[in-house]
């Protein structure tokens, strides 16, 4: 009897052992909560002709089973978690974006908020909390200032000192909540790898995909639309579920809800954009008001080959093509004067923050920490005259790392590209 394609679900483990089905406990897969219509996926294994004489034209030999692969893209909405990370509540852990993030970049830091100590801040630009250690130089800050979060990325944490980059619109009175959030982070070489158990509504049509990992491109829309990650993977090995040590639980079972923890989707129309000349952390001249803004990585996985692998792949490792920057991206604003092709002349180091929602728990950001122009032109932008900027990123070069700090503290406030969840 057909089936609609349309009813799926999609299920997703991060891996202990590279490539080894995990279905024979599904407690550790998580529902992914993709856009409906538009994941794809193919199961392939390669054949190959054996070519041994025949003898007759009109015969064929028959071909030879050879190794598996699979890849597989689906949008994500890019997802607040519905939670206040505030004093005494850490960030959420438990959404499927949390996990593919985490996985794919490497790197995850999740915060918990704190309150402003005794004497308030002097400055706007920085000062004590009760509790610093839910925060961390390359992560986030976040303040409500006229009924609006303000986020931040923090320069630097110090004892129970905080740095941002730029300042907040006013300086934070004593007993004030200074909000944190999850920050993901690329690290140079990522160990994990994700799983995926693939259900239609077809009770045969159920299938487990091993060995995968990938990368994103996000999807900023700024019409009011809900903006999405649009997540691209390959991986090494698959089975039919009727195969899987999870059958019992996949093949020939109803198809049940999904339950999303940690998803509560915004719209992209209300935020806040911030490009600044790294060093300078006034808040004049750095809120950009821009029309379109892209993210694009330059990162790539390949695989690594070795016979005693699964489908003779040991692993994925993350690589930089050669003359690639880490993360590119472009930004359209009205035109107002030359500075940003001055920027570009100066070969200026500039940061490019931006955040999407307006009150903690339902916001989100993403910040490319030290970047430079390398294109900017004028442009028509629906009658106003516009500049479209295209700029490159690199390592981050305005943040204070602590001599004391982990490999995985240094990751993060190094990293050249960083998503936010707040």
């Amino acid at each position: 009897m057909p089936t609609p394609q349309i009813v799926q679900k999609l299920l997703v483990a991060a891996e202990t052992t590279f490539g080894i089905d995990l279905t024979g406990s599904l407690a550790s897969f998580r529902p992914v909560p993709f856009m409906e219509g538009s994941a794809s996926w193919a199961p392939n294994q390669d054949t190959h002709n054996p070519l041994q004489a025949l003898q007759a034209q009109l015969d064929y030999q028959k071909e030879i089973l050879g190794k598996k692969h699979w890849e597989m893209s689906f949008n994500l909405p890019f997802a607040p978690t519905g939670v206040a990370a505030a004093a005494g509540t850490p960030a959420p852990s438990n959404s499927a974006l949390d996990l593919i993030l985490r996985t794919c970049m490497g790197g995850v830091f999740r915060g918990e908020g704190s309150v402003v100590a005794t004497g308030g801040w002097a400055s706007a630009g920085g000062g004590d909390v009760a509790d610093a250690s839910g925060f961390r130089a390359g992560g986030i800050a976040g303040m409500v200032h006229n009924g609006q979060l303000h986020l931040r990325p923090i320069k630097q944490v110090s004892g129970d000192t905080l740095s941002v980059k730029p300042r907040f619109p006013a300086a934070p009175s004593q007993g004030a909540a200074i909000v944190s959030g999850a920050t993901y982070f690329w690290t140079s070489d990522p160990q994990g790898s994700l799983q995926f158990a693939v259900q239609g509504e077809n009770p045969e049509d159920r299938w487990v995909l091993m060995g995968g990992q990938g990368t994103f491109t996000p999807e900023l829309a700024l019409d009011g639309s809900i903006q999405s990650l649009n997540f691209t993977f390959t991986g090494v090995d698959w089975e039919r579920a009727e195969d899987a040590a999870g059958t019992a639980s996949l093949f020939n079972t109803a198809l049940t809800q999904a339950t999303y923890l940690s998803h509560e989707p915004i719209v992209g129309h209300q935020g806040e954009c911030l490009i600044r000349t790294n060093g300078n952390i006034a808040l004049t001249g750095a809120v950009a008001h821009i029309s379109s803004i892209a993210f694009e990585g330059g990162l790539q996985y390949q695989q690594i080959p070795s016979p005693s692998g699964v489908q003779g792949v040991l692993r994925h490792r993350l690589i930089r093509p050669p003359g690639q920057a880490p993360v590119s991206g472009t930004f359209q604003t009205f035109y107002e004067s030359n500075s940003r092709q001055k920027d570009k002349e100066a070969r200026r180091d500039l940061a490019v923050f931006y955040r999407n929602g307006t009150s903690a728990g339902h916001a989100v950001a993403m910040e490319a920490p030290t970047v430079q122009y390398v294109n900017v032109q004028r442009e028509d932008l629906d009658n106003i005259a516009g500049s479209t900027v295209e700029w490159r990123g690199r390592a981050d070069r305005d943040v204070v790392i602590p001599s004391a700090a982990t490999a995985d503290a240094i990751a993060m406030a190094s990293s050249p590209w960083r998503l936010h969840t707040a």
